[in-house]
């Protein structure tokens, strides 16, 4: 588990507060993801939260974030001229990557997602790797998120209602979640003897 330092995290939580974005924090305890807000300031947020209470050990509101070294990622979806000036304070700050880029499913909105400088998809599937001895590696993308993992994975493929970039660097053009794309191209892989 690539945690975010607890000074960091702070300095990261300051710079959404600074600018009127009070983020979501997910923290790693007692082998479970928990998860903490202060407010949800769009219906996407509020949806978002609504579905995932249930995946979470604990999904709450709360009156101020316990950051203590377990904070893991940290995340808030708004419009862009929000995430302009959260992005824009982000990049002052150490010890973390962040993601910035608009969000496929909710049209209109921006994300910005904080991480461990040492996490990734990419690191995270590296380490499965060698966990595991895979021989194989097909990323399945969708957003700005993705790029990294997909420019060094040899098969990236993408949903068809990904992001442009996304779409541009990927071997393939799948179909959309909804119609179980990635299900299908894998049972494609796996007749074609590639899996």
């Amino acid at each position: 588990i690539c945690r975010i330092p607890a000074d960091t995290a702070k300095r990261v939580v300051d710079a959404f507060l600074k600018n009127n974005r009070p983020p979501i924090v997910y923290s790693f305890r007692n082998n479970s993801i928990e998860a903490e807000f202060t407010v949800l300031k769009n219906d996407y947020e509020r949806e978002f939260v609504a579905s995932r209470k249930l995946k979470y050990s604990r999904f709450e509101k709360v009156s101020n974030y316990g950051i203590n070294g377990n904070t893991v990622y940290i995340n808030a979806i708004d419009d862009k001229a929000t995430m302009d000036t959260v992005a824009a304070e982000l990049k002052n700050i150490g010890g973390i990557k962040f993601s910035y880029y608009f969000d496929t499913y909710s049209r209109d909105k921006y994300l910005v997602e904080v991480y461990s400088e040492s996490a990734g998809k990419w690191n995270s599937i590296k380490k499965l790797k060698e966990m595991y001895g895979f021989d194989r590696i097909v990323a399945f993308g969708d957003n700005e998120n993705d790029i990294e993992m997909m420019q060094n994975a040899p098969l990236a493929s993408v949903i068809s209602i990904a992001h442009p970039i996304a779409i541009e660097i990927a071997d393939v053009v799948i179909d959309t979640n909804d119609n179980d794309g990635v299900a299908k191209f894998l049972l494609e892989l796996y007749k074609r003897g590639e899996l």
